[in-house]
This record gives structure tokens, sequence and C-alpha cells, in this order.
């Protein structure tokens, strides 16, 4: 017999097998809650366990995140579930308790999810100010939809719904990752315009000759994060390769890195302040 993936009851794995073929096949996500033994349990495959636990609650938060394909779950991620009533506490995932609409929550492959619309405004309001801020970029990129779309989701009098109206004045669907989110702010708190993000860069006949994090094209400067995948030596060529072609334009391509953002922000912001003055900006930062 093949044996079944999981998430999956006990109660259901005890009509196909024996309870020693469980104890020797599966292993324990949850409390009556199984996987089989050669699946991997991160934190997608608790969250999915939990929506098994839970069939009439929709899974939310971190855990939507995940199974809605977002890449940057931090480590300290609480797999959580919003539940039409109270049920009885479990150790290491939350509940929460709330009347969805039926807009606001959609079925992926099996497990229900709040929408990324109201995953964004569930996470805008709970978490730390740019953590919300990167969390919303990610995923209104993914969704392809503007951030103004959680304020749909907007409860007057939830916990946290003040942070809301902020975290959208400042999202951008644009950013591709956390660290292009927080070298955004980082940017637009010293004073610096609001930079075009995910700017494309197109040829003659309209081709696409390169695409930069963030711009100012009326400046001809650029930002490029630059994390780790960029050491690696192809995407360094790539890199080198597309940077002179801007250089050849008479664009100024300042790249950025997490030390720079975290460590030494004045260097950056110097140096941004320099390319766009060159560029013709007077504005004055911070």
């Amino acid at each position: 017999m093949k044996l079944p993936v999981g998430p999956i009851r006990r109660a259901k794995l005890l009509t196909l097998m024996s309870e020693r073929a469980i104890a020797r096949d599966y292993r324990r996500v949850l409390p009556g809650i199984y996987v089989r033994a050669d699946q991997q349990i991160d934190f997608a495959m608790q969250s999915k366990a939990l929506g098994v636990a839970h069939p009439t609650g929709v899974l939310s938060g971190w855990s939507a995140a995940a199974l809605h394909g977002y890449r940057y779950i931090p480590d300290n991620a609480i797999p959580e579930v919003i539940l039409p009533a109270v049920a009885r506490r479990r150790a290491g995932v939350r509940f929460r308790y709330d009347f969805l609409r039926p807009d606001e929550y959609v079925d992926v492959f099996g497990y229900e999810l709040t929408t990324h619309a109201r995953t964004a405004y569930d996470l805008a309001r709970t978490l730390e100010l740019d953590d919300a801020i990167a969390a919303v970029d990610g995923l209104c990129n993914l969704a392809l939809c503007d951030p103004k779309r959680i304020l749909e989701c907007l409860r007057p009098r939830a916990r946290g719904s003040a942070q809301v109206h902020t975290v959208v004045e400042f999202a951008d669907a644009g950013a591709d990752s956390p660290w292009e989110t927080k070298t955004r702010l980082l940017l637009v708190r010293a004073g610096f315009p609001r930079p075009a993000t995910q700017y494309m860069f197109h040829g003659p006949n309209g081709e696409i000759l390169a695409k930069v994090d963030m711009a100012w094209p009326a400046y001809r400067v650029a930002v490029e994060y630059q994390g780790d995948h960029h050491r690696e030596r192809a995407q360094y060529a790539r890199d080198v390769r597309r940077e002179n072609r801007l250089a050849r334009s008479g664009w100024d391509v300042i790249t950025a890195t997490k030390e720079l953002v975290t460590r030494h922000p004045h260097e950056l912001i110097a140096r941004v302040d320099v390319g766009l003055r060159r560029g013709g900006w007077v504005g004055t930062t911070t």
C-alpha cells in the first residue's frame, strides 16, 4: 500500500494501518496530526497541520503568507489560524477569532487561507512598523496588487488598525525582498524623493535592457540592493554587464548592502545624495 502523505489525522491513518505501522512510518506534527517520515516538517508543513487540525478555521498571518509562497518567513513565526469560535489552546500555535467576509479567504491546494490582502492587513497591524511594511510589500508584490487594497479589510476598532494607514503610506509592491524595503525606507526617511521600484530600462526597439531595484529617472540615479546571491560568479558577471550598460547611458548606479544599511547608513545616504545632486536634485536631507 502506498503510504498517504500528510498532514493527516491519526484517526484516519488507523483506518488504513496499525498503530505499529504509524509509529514506524509517520511523525507527529501536532497532537493527532501526522506526516510521513520522509516529509520535511518546516513552517509551511506545521501550518498545513494546523489547518487539518481545525478544518473550520482559516490559516492567517505568517501561515497564510507561507502557503501563498512568501519566502521571507521569520524564524520566530508561529503557525496561526482564525477560528469562528473559541477552541482549546494548543502549545506552539496561535488562535485568533474574527468574522471573515467571503472575499477575505481563498482555497489554495485544499487549505483555506486568508487572501493576500487580508493576510497583509493582519500582518500590518500586528508587526513592528518596518517589519509590517516589508511584509505588505512582499505580499502585494506576489499578488501584483496595490497596497491600498488592504484598506478594504480595515476594522476600525481592531487592535493595531491605526498603524495600517502608516504601513500603506510607506508600502510599495515593487519591493522584491525585505532588504529592498529597508533600503527604500532608509532613503525616503533621509529626505530623498520616493524612488520608482523595479524600474525597467528599455532599448530603442522596446526591449528590456535592464531592471533595477529602485531609481530616480529624472536624476538618472539607480540603487541596487545586493544580497548574498549577487556574490555568485554568474550573477556577479550579469551585474557588472548591466551596470556598465547603464553607465554608458549616463546613469549612476549605486550599490547597497546589508552592512551599509544597518551599520553605515550615513555612507549610503551621502553617496545617494551626491548622485542625485549631480542629476539636478536640489532637495534637503535630514
